[in-house]
């Protein structure tokens, strides 16, 4: 019976020790992945950094990231998207809903963009409020294809969600 429970006390004391070294080996390699990156400079390296800190749960450092990235190329809608994911996970939802508009009026057909926001919505239970949100959009919208593209994507995101009713 002491045995067993040694045994028992031994084996669970191996897997923590596992398990520790895989986080320490998973936080060595985005170490890395960031290093190689940020050698690069561009607009590029700096949504990938983000990209990698937002995995890694720093949700601060990679909304600089990502700010730096929008500054080089003010018209990157995937930029914009991944910025507004980080403010998501700050719970600063104002922020984040200002990014996915301009995204959104940049490529209004941008399924990460359409796939945040329904999943927001969804998430909170408010998808009543999701029409008003394009409404909005499509009001700074000058072309008719530009609207087409936002309606579109966000019945597309809605099915993909399985949001029938809303689409």
């Amino acid at each position: 019976m002491n045995k067993n429970l040694d045994c028992e006390i031994y084996s669970e004391l191996a897997r923590q020790l596992r398990y520790e070294d895989d986080r320490l080996s998973q936080r060595k390699m985005l170490h890395t992945r960031i290093l190689k990156l940020s050698a690069k400079k561009s607009h590029y390296s700096s949504v990938e950094i983000g990209n990698v800190l937002l995995e890694s749960e720093q949700f601060q450092k990679s909304i600089i990231q990502f700010k730096r990235a929008i500054i080089i190329e003010p018209n990157n809608s995937y930029a914009q998207v991944s910025l507004a994911e980080a403010f998501l996970k700050l719970n600063k939802e104002n922020e984040a809903f200002s990014y996915l508009r301009r995204a959104l009026c940049l490529c209004p057909g941008s399924y990460s963009a359409h796939y945040v926001v329904v999943g927001r919505f969804q998430d909170q239970k408010r998808l009543e409020d999701i029409d008003s949100f394009y409404q909005e959009i499509a009001n700074l919208l000058t072309d008719t294809k530009s609207i087409a593209d936002l309606y579109f994507g966000s019945a597309e995101s809605l099915v993909g969600s399985n949001q029938y009713s809303k689409a």
